[in-house]
């Protein structure tokens, strides 16, 4: 995954550095028409209006591609799987225990980690897809005994709950109380505390990162004054 961490970082930064290089020369060049002709051109005036439109488009695009809160997949209701399950084996060909942390979907991949939340409680956990189901029409997931006991829905039975795609590398399964929470990318990574050395690792690439962006001072843009 971070192979290619260093050569995003600087596509980003370019596409920052060119809506600000834009913005950049507007500001300067309305500069220059203000004091040429002590009030704006037509020329100017369709200049603003057009600069104005890129730019907007720019910073929309720019948040999209760099926002890593819009990882929800998909929202509806999750239920859980019933003790009489516990040691039978899974779509997967994992036993099922009522002490882990999995849960069923219909179409994700075997292995991926995914974050429910219960929108009643604001309670979490990250879970492992190992099975499949729910089976049970308009049903998004089916949680282990130990997520649904987390989440508080061992009473009613069915709650309604957002699914989140997390960091597929460092994420670890669990309640995440317990966990930090560290951006990767456009994902969060969900690590237990007790884990310091992933923690220390993962904080160690946001310092690179950070590094990186630093090279792109604001002393390197073009200067609005008048020359």
């Amino acid at each position: 995954m971070w192979k290619c961490e260093r050569q995003k970082v600087n596509e980003k930064s370019s596409f920052a550095k060119k809506g600000l290089l834009l913005h950049s020369i507007f500001l300067k060049e309305l500069h220059m028409k203000k004091n040429n002709n002590g009030k704006n051109s037509l020329k100017t005036v369709y200049f603003t209006i057009i600069t104005i439109l890129f730019f907007g488009l720019f910073l929309t695009s720019y948040t999209k591609r760099n926002n890593p809160f819009t990882n929800t997949i998909e929202e509806g209701k999750a239920s859980y799987y019933g003790f009489k399950f516990v040691g039978r084996k899974t779509a997967s060909g994992e036993i099922f225990t009522d002490y882990l942390y999995t849960c069923a979907h219909k179409s994700l991949p075997f292995g991926t980690l995914l974050k429910v939340t219960n929108i009643a409680n604001g309670e979490a956990v990250i879970v492992k897809v190992n099975d499949r189901g729910p089976f049970v029409k308009g049903r998004i997931v089916d949680l282990s005994i130990k997520a649904a006991k987390d989440l508080n829905l061992m009473q009613m039975g069915v709650a309604k709950v957002t699914v989140e795609l997390v960091d597929q590398e460092y994420s670890q399964v669990g309640n995440v109380k317990d966990m930090e929470k560290v951006v990767i990318e456009d994902r969060y990574a969900y690590v237990r505390r007790d884990n310091q050395s992933v923690l220390d690792l993962l904080y160690q690439k946001i310092f690179e990162n950070t590094s990186e962006l630093n090279t792109f001072a604001p002393d390197n843009y073009p200067s609005t004054e008048k020359m």
